[in-house]
């Protein structure tokens, strides 16, 4: 990141000073953790520091955070923080490589997608994108066939008839017609229960 880019740091302090009110009334969550604030000098240094290991020790995707912190503290020469101390398999040791990993990914310096998360199970996704086919652009057409009529006329019972037929589509539902869709997130690992039938149409991650 250079020193010409604008974060969202820059833009929120900004638009704080014009609007005249405090950093925090335009923030959703915290400063740390809010994605749209990111970009403060101590950010980038945290996100610089973490692209650092992640290109360093050659990590790639499906990787996850707690096999890069034992990676850290297994390797044989100490790897230095941004202050000079050595990491170390500690809590703020460990605290401090989630926040910079974090800034990193907020900032694009390392690719969000590439982690896996191998802690919590895999999501319920039971509200779907509709189909490739699926249209819900309202539409009608109309077919109207020939009719042909030899001479010398048939007597009218021998003459068979093909009326014309209309055909209307995108009136058919699918969740996707729905202004809202629901999605639970559950911080610690619980048991889930469904109605059968797919009901309700939630999301639960």
């Amino acid at each position: 990141m250079t020193a010409t880019t604008q974060t969202g740091y820059d833009r929120i302090k900004a638009l704080a000073k014009v609007q005249g009110v405090a950093i925090p009334d335009l923030l959703a969550l915290s400063r740390s953790n809010d994605p749209f604030f990111a970009g403060s000098p101590a950010s980038q240094r945290d996100a610089e520091w973490f692209a650092g290991v992640w290109d360093n020790f050659g990590f790639t995707a499906g990787a996850h955070l707690r096999r890069i912190h034992y990676r850290l503290v297994s390797n044989d020469e100490p790897v230095l923080l941004p202050g000079g101390d050595a990491y170390q398999n500690t809590i703020r040791h460990w605290q401090y490589l989630t926040q910079a990993a974090k800034q990193a990914r907020y900032l694009g310096l390392v690719d969000a997608t590439a982690f896996e998360d191998h802690r919590n199970p895999d999501p319920h996704l039971l509200v779907e994108p509709p189909p490739a086919w699926y249209d819900d652009e309202p539409d009608a057409s109309v077919y109207v066939p020939e009719w042909l009529l030899s001479i010398p006329i048939e007597p009218i019972r021998e003459v068979a008839f093909e009326f014309p037929a209309a055909e209307v589509s995108g009136y058919s539902y699918h969740a996707h017609n729905q202004p809202y869709h629901i999605e639970l997130l559950v911080e610690k690992r619980v048991r889930l229960f469904f109605y059968d039938g797919g009901l309700p149409k939630i999301n639960t991650l």
